[in-house]
């Protein structure tokens, strides 16, 4: 089978959530796999399966968490897994995840988000978990204060979505950042580098770095790193 290694963005950006089609785009793209979509996603998941103990941090982001948390800034991961590759991914990095305590949305959760990225459902439902009144639709802050408006959105929940920020690796993660009205920090794999999937210009990062460790917390109102080795490494352990 093609190795991940060699596959060009193009084939990974898609706009879609459903597993097969997710996975028939993919073949399409190769049409020199001798797979069906099911024969392709019955090899798939078990090699998966295989590797989710072996996954590893994002350089930076254990410093990076374990700072947010340690100065009380609400934490939640949304993500498009399931929960039980959820859980599978994050069984041996607990060290880090707890930090969210539990503020954890998953695909398959029952929490009104019943789209994946790049819809903003999944980024909204964490929002709404963290007690933020966001709203649960995607829409423009047409309203005014008294939110009238078909479709549109009250001042104060569009207030609300612009205070927060988005850790994404990929570009529909991205468009769904921005879809929900918050801002993007965007981290790509090197081969992403302007790659836009063909978002529009305001579904666009509003910052591309090349590693977490590049993260300056001040430019976003956070408080700065503490660089002493030794408290950051305390709160890595917690």
């Amino acid at each position: 089978m093609p190795s991940a290694r060699w596959m060009r963005p193009d084939l990974i950006i898609r706009p879609t959530t459903d597993e097969l089609a997710a996975a028939g785009h993919l073949l399409s793209q190769l049409p020199n796999v001798p797979l069906t979509v099911n024969e392709y996603i019955a090899l798939r998941r078990p090699a998966q399966d295989r590797h989710w103990a072996h996954m590893r941090a994002l350089p930076g982001a254990e410093r990076l968490v374990a700072h947010l948390a340690a100065h009380g800034i609400p934490l939640a991961i949304a993500t498009g897994s399931t929960r039980l590759n959820y859980a599978r991914k994050t069984a041996h990095l607990q060290h880090v995840f707890q930090h969210f305590r539990g503020n954890i949305v998953c695909m398959d959760d029952d929490n009104g988000a019943h789209r994946g990225k790049p819809f903003p459902d999944l980024f909204l439902a964490a929002a709404r978990g963290l007690g933020r009144n966001v709203g649960v639709e995607e829409g423009k802050g047409e309203g005014g204060k008294d939110g009238s408006g078909a479709g549109s959105l009250m001042e104060v929940e569009c207030a609300e979505r612009a205070r927060g920020l988005v850790f994404e690796d990929s570009v529909t993660g991205v468009q769904a950042g921005k879809r929900a009205g918050m801002s993007v920090v965007w981290i790509p794999d090197e081969r992403f580098f302007g790659v836009s999937g063909g978002a529009e210009a305001e579904q666009q990062p509003d910052q591309i770095l090349r590693s977490l460790e590049e993260f300056v917390p001040e430019e976003w109102g956070l408080p700065p790193f503490d660089y002493s080795v030794a408290k950051i490494q305390s709160c890595v352990e917690k």
